[in-house]
């Protein structure tokens, strides 16, 4: 930390002046711009250059797919894959299939030894909050068609719900990889409309819609392995009320979390009662149930209630606002 003296000039202008050592790490000299910017926790001082494209160089062999996606959250805007040898087809394969969930990436050059990857997309046309909106209501849309698919046994809709899964993967990343450019590159924040205060919270909320989809996806799977007939109707009207009140957790926690509610985000709260409640009585339910079907239909119930959990835990990050 440095402290330096306000000064006033003859002309009656207010300046400070900058460390040496800052003006050498950064390279700054007579002339260049810097950005001064108000925010809540005070004013913010940051270079004013053209931003710089940050390349990386992927050498196989070597865990592509976690490399590739590491790259792509941590803000690189292109990434060279390349092998001492001819890639082969498998790793091609691997490569074009974890494109499919990063969005913007793509291959722009495919050699025998290099393949380069290039974002092409502009943030501005798909800012933060709106992705997760968008996450958020395919998420909600996932847990309405698993209930139905579950109430009428449809499989292919089911298959339908798993598929969505990709989709919210596909927003996750993004919404990561924008959230980490912006805690360093306030201009960046500023363009897609996010303060460094949110990026944490809204990286938690994006994790926590994530996981919400996964767990939907994983219901699909298990009640795709039941035998419908060890069923009794008490199940179907439990696991319709608990899907209700998921779905209720879900708008009232979005709503508590876009409007600042904090009334709303505590009658949220409320709702783990009604969830634990619920729970309870599918537990019970599903005693008769022998051998994979009770397994299946358990785990079922455990993703419903994790799924309630993870709705809640939105609604927990709503904080009341300063008087």
């Amino acid at each position: 930390m440095e402290l330096r003296r306000i000064q006033v000039t003859g002309g009656g202008t207010y300046i400070i002046s900058l460390p040496k050592k800052w003006i050498r790490r950064y390279k700054l000299k007579r002339g260049d711009s810097l950005t001064i910017e108000e925010r809540d926790m005070g004013l913010f001082l940051t270079l004013k250059k053209e931003k710089l494209k940050k390349s990386a160089v992927i050498t196989l062999p070597g865990n592509i797919m976690r490399e590739i996606t590491a790259k792509y959250m941590c803000g690189y805007d292109t990434i060279s894959i390349v092998s001492e040898g001819n890639i082969d087809h498998s790793d091609r394969r691997i490569i074009k299939d974890v494109l499919k969930t990063l969005s913007g990436y793509e291959i722009v050059d495919e050699k025998n030894r290099e393949i380069t990857i290039c974002n092409l997309l502009d943030p501005s046309e798909l800012p933060t909050k709106k992705a997760m909106k968008r996450q958020f209501f395919v998420a909600t849309s996932m847990q309405k068609d698993f209930l139905k698919s579950f109430l009428t046994n449809d499989p292919e809709l089911a298959r339908d719900v798993i598929q969505r899964d990709f989709e919210v993967d596909r927003l996750y990343f993004l919404v990561v990889r924008q959230l980490r450019t912006a805690i360093i590159d306030t201009s960046f924040a500023e363009k897609i409309n996010v303060t460094p205060m949110e990026c944490l919270d809204l990286r938690i909320v994006a994790k926590n819609i994530e996981q919400i989809a996964d767990n939907i996806e994983n219901n699909c799977i298990n009640f795709g392995e039941i035998d419908y007939s060890s069923l009794n109707q008490k199940i179907f009207e439990n696991v319709k009320k608990m899907s209700d009140l998921l779905i209720e957790i879900f708008q009232s926690s979005w709503d508590a979390l876009e409007k600042k509610d904090f009334e709303k985000a505590d009658r949220v709260l409320g709702m783990k009662k009604d969830l634990e409640t619920l729970k309870k009585g599918l537990d019970e339910d599903i005693l008769e149930l022998k051998g994979k079907d009770s397994i299946y239909m358990g785990n079922i119930i455990e993703n419903l209630a994790k799924i309630g959990e993870l709705g809640i835990d939105i609604a927990d990050i709503v904080i009341r606002p300063e008087d």
